[in-house]
């Protein structure tokens, strides 16, 4: 199994411009990530703060807003957090509010049946 990115396009949910950011798919992380510097091009406010965990145990504090994610005909506003440095990331909670799970066999998201 691998990694593998795939492009989504992203927007202010107040409305604006919208653009497209390839990002690493990681069931591993909770939320979708963005960079400041992405989130400042669409002016997407990020005014709450939360602890983070790593998977070394490591706690830091990101800032956390929400945005407008879409990939082919599904969108949905997801929370997501800002950070200034490393990866963009396409979070869990991204997958399953557009209603995708990762197939990392094969690189790609598929969609998947919602589970009540």
């Amino acid at each position: 199994m691998g990694q593998f990115e795939v492009e989504v396009q992203i927007a202010n949910i107040n409305g604006g411009d919208i653009a497209s950011v390839s990002l690493i798919v990681d069931t591993g992380a909770l939320h979708s990530v963005l960079s400041r510097e992405f989130m400042d091009v669409l002016h997407i406010e990020a005014p709450y703060r939360r602890s983070v965990r790593f998977a070394n145990d490591e706690i830091d504090f990101w800032d956390m807003g929400h945005a407008l994610i879409r990939h082919e005909d599904r969108e949905a506003i997801c929370p997501l957090y800002c950070t200034d440095s490393g990866r963009q990331l396409l979070g869990a909670t991204t997958l399953e509010n557009l209603g995708y799970s990762a197939d990392p066999v094969n690189g790609r998201l598929v969609p998947a049946e919602d589970l009540m």
